[in-house]
C-alpha cells in the first residue's frame, strides 16, 4: 500500500478576529470567564488576519504535498456571509490540483 500523509487544517473561522477585536474590559472579563482568551485590540473590519493565517496554512500543505488535506471546524465566522466565503474557498484554491481537498465544516 505504501505509506502517505495527510494534512489536517482546523478553525479558520474567516472574520473571528474582527468580531473578536475592540472589545471592553468588562466583556473581555465575561469571555474569560467562559474560558475564552480575548486579547484587546482596537476595533477593525476586514479578514486580514484569517487571510494571512490561511493563505501561509495552505502554502505549507502544498510544500508537504500530501495525498489530501482536511479543513475542520469553523471554516467562517457568520454562518452565509458571502464574503467570508468566498475567501476562504478563494486561498484554498491555491491548494495544488494533485491535492485532494475535503471540508468538514462545523458551521
Amino acid at each position: 500500500m505504501g505509506n502517505f500523509s495527510f494534512v489536517h487544517l482546523a478553525d479558520p473561522q474567516f472574520g473571528l478576529f474582527a468580531d473578536s477585536s475592540g472589545k471592553t474590559v468588562e466583556e473581555i472579563v465575561s469571555f474569560a470567564a467562559r474560558g475564552l482568551m480575548v486579547r484587546p485590540v482596537a476595533k477593525f473590519e476586514g479578514l486580514g488576519p484569517e487571510t494571512e493565517l490561511f493563505t501561509k496554512a495552505i502554502s505549507a500543505t502544498n510544500a508537504r504535498a500530501p495525498r489530501f488535506t482536511v479543513v475542520c471546524g469553523d471554516i467562517v465566522n457568520s454562518a452565509g456571509n458571502r464574503d467570508q466565503i468566498r475567501t476562504a474557498k478563494r486561498i484554498a484554491d491555491e491548494l495544488d490540483n494533485g491535492i485532494d481537498l475535503h471540508w468538514v465544516a462545523g458551521n
